[in-house]
């Protein structure tokens, strides 16, 4: 996908900038998963379900842009 979206000269910046944004959405999430944790105990899955809820139809449909 990266490769017919973003041109050849830039492709390996394209890259970093999405490997770098993907493990600080994962760090981020990592972390308030923590302080959820601490603070709420076993109730802090709750939150952590949502948020599958939520990822579940994109992860299995992907983001569709109608022009099938």
């Amino acid at each position: 996908m990266m490769g017919t979206l973003v041109a050849a000269s830039v492709a390996a910046t394209a890259q970093a900038l999405y490997a770098f944004g993907s493990g600080l959405l994962t760090a981020v999430l990592t972390l308030l998963s923590g302080a959820l944790y601490a603070s709420y105990a076993g109730a802090a899955f709750f939150p952590m379900v949502a948020l599958c809820i939520i990822a579940l139809p994109l992860a299995w449909f992907g983001f569709a842009d109608g022009s099938d």
